[in-house]
């Protein structure tokens, strides 16, 4: 009976063995329906679970320059901590929007400085004002206007310049020897 089950399991075998064997090429995955492996996705997630240890309690071996950069973020004392009773709940966005008068009490300010000024002179002249510096690479000079008593030339052309990181200059032609006041502001971004 041995001999029998021996055989019939032998000849089993030779019959899974030659179909599988016989199976026609056009069966098999073609060249361009090949995908690679990612190896440069593989090779990053090796890269995170080699710092597991593979069993036990991880011992000198395992804390690996990048395992001990990890473990220095953990090493904070617990006192430098928030305190619990420092905590301040913010209020809700709906709280804020029901406000009677709402502030914007800080945010990031793309402006540095702001200083106005008025310079005066007389007869066809110039003069300069010397202002707080500013870095004149990120500095806008707005002119504001001018004001003479001579109404008959006021309306000649007033110049204004940034001199320098500190000076503004001002000149207008055929002010009628009464003075002209000229105003600007001077605007310095981050």
């Amino acid at each position: 009976m041995a001999g029998e089950l021996a055989d019939a399991l032998i000849a089993r075998i030779d019959t899974l063995i030659r179909s599988r064997l016989n199976a026609a090429i056009s069966s098999r995955l073609a060249v361009s329906d090949y995908v690679a492996p990612d190896n440069l996705g593989i090779a990053a997630v090796q890269t995170k679970t080699d710092l597991i240890p593979v069993e036990g309690p991880p011992g000198a071996a395992d804390y690996t320059p990048a395992r001990a950069a990890l473990l220095d973020k953990l090493d904070a004392l617990i006192s430098s901590r928030l305190a619990a009773s420092d905590y301040t709940t913010p209020p809700t966005a709906n709280a804020i929007w029901a406000a009677a008068a709402r502030t914007l009490t800080s945010a990031p300010s793309a402006i540095a400085s702001i200083q106005y000024g008025e310079i005066f002179f007389t007869l066809n002249s110039a003069a300069t004002l010397t202002i707080a510096p500013v870095v004149t690479a990120k500095t806008v000079l707005l002119f504001l206007g001018t004001t003479n008593a001579d109404t008959t030339f006021n309306l000649a052309l007033a110049r204004l310049f940034l001199v320098d990181s500190t000076t503004v200059r001002a000149g207008k032609w055929n002010d009628g020897g009464n003075g002209t006041h000229i105003n600007f502001c001077v605007v310095e971004f981050t």
